[in-house]
């Protein structure tokens, strides 16, 4: 008489085997899946944020920009400088050029400086730059002012050839922007002759400043096409980057 065993069920190593890498392939192709819809999530927030940026820049709403500059550094890893430069624009609308000018310093060292951002950043520093200086002297103090005007100097000389391009808007910024500075340090340099009396140091900082007025009208009249802008009136941020 045969005695009937039950024989445990031993699973086929081939099926497990099979089975876990299926497993392990599936974990492994979850992340770059994962990466992607983070990605394009902040993709559709970027937009968004730039869209709500450009209206309220275009309205002067420097709230309504700074707000979007702040949606825009939430896991800010794709075009950074964007949201810095938005910052700066915030800055700029509410009169900090101190902040402004960190903001687009940060915005242009994360951007290519070669490239039409970051050519737009760099007049936008020097921009600021121009606010400050103005500040400075009409409070008297002339070293900060000659600082900020060779500051702005610098920046104008360190732009790549294709930021100076002929026929480009920011090239012909950018070089306006030099002009007006070499004739702001001119006048600095030549000596403020007052009344007799001496004058007050109020007195000789509207001397400096109606030199400063005077230098431009002279070079805007020299130069077929260009339009005055007095240095202590300097134009606001550049073309925004949305």
């Amino acid at each position: 008489m045969t005695t009937f065993r039950a024989v445990a069920h031993v699973p086929d190593e081939r099926f497990h085997s099979t089975k876990g890498r299926r497993r392990l392939l599936l974990r492994r192709s979850a992340a770059p899946v994962v990466l992607a819809l983070l990605l394009a999530g902040k993709l559709l927030t970027m937009y968004a944020a730039s869209a709500s940026a450009a209206d309220a820049f275009a309205q002067g709403s420097a709230d309504g920009v700074a707000a979007a500059a702040g949606w825009m550094e939430q896991a800010n890893v794709v075009e950074r400088h964007k949201a810095a430069w938005a910052r700066g624009d915030a800055a700029a609308l509410a009169g900090d050029y101190n902040t402004a000018r960190s903001a687009f310093e940060r915005a242009l060292g994360w951007s290519d400086p070669a490239s039409l951002d970051g050519c737009r950043l760099r007049v936008n520093l020097g921009l600021a730059d121009e606010h400050l200086a103005a500040a400075a002297l009409g409070t008297g103090v002339e070293t900060a002012a000659r600082d900020r005007l060779t500051e702005i100097s610098e920046i104008v000389a360190a732009a790549p050839a294709s930021c100076l391009a002929s026929g480009s808007d920011t090239g012909a910024r950018l070089t306006a922007l030099g002009e007006r500075t070499r004739a702001a340090l001119a006048a600095l340099d030549v000596p403020v002759v007052l009344a007799p009396g001496g004058g007050s140091i109020a007195e000789r900082q509207k001397a400096l400043l109606d030199r400063l007025r005077e230098s431009e009208r002279e070079r805007a009249r020299s130069g077929p096409g260009t339009q005055e802008v007095p240095p202590t009136s300097p134009p606001g941020p550049d073309v925004t980057p949305w």
